[in-house]
């Protein structure tokens, strides 16, 4: 018998149902996505995974990390007040 080749088949041959597994179906997803692109653009593949791994591991100063956060505290703000403001 061969072996289920993802996740979703692995669960499924257990006897979960697949209403139960939104997350999976997610990050199935992305992973197919993720392989596509590597397949498309390496390259860029892996300088934005290099990107994202040096901001992740704290590798940005700490007055950038804080203007980050600044400016995405702001729209945040920005956007709820719009929405509050138009509803």
């Amino acid at each position: 018998m061969a072996e289920p080749s993802t996740d979703q088949d692995r669960l499924a041959s257990q006897g979960d149902s697949e209403a139960n597994m939104p997350g999976l179906r997610l990050v199935d997803a992305v992973h197919q996505e993720i392989l596509h692109q590597v397949a498309v653009r390496p390259y860029t593949t892996v300088i934005v995974a290099a990107a994202a791994g040096y901001v992740l591991g704290s590798g940005s100063p700490r007055w950038l990390s804080r203007m980050a956060w600044d400016v995405a505290r702001r729209a945040a703000f920005n956007q709820a007040l719009s929405v509050l403001t138009n509803a």
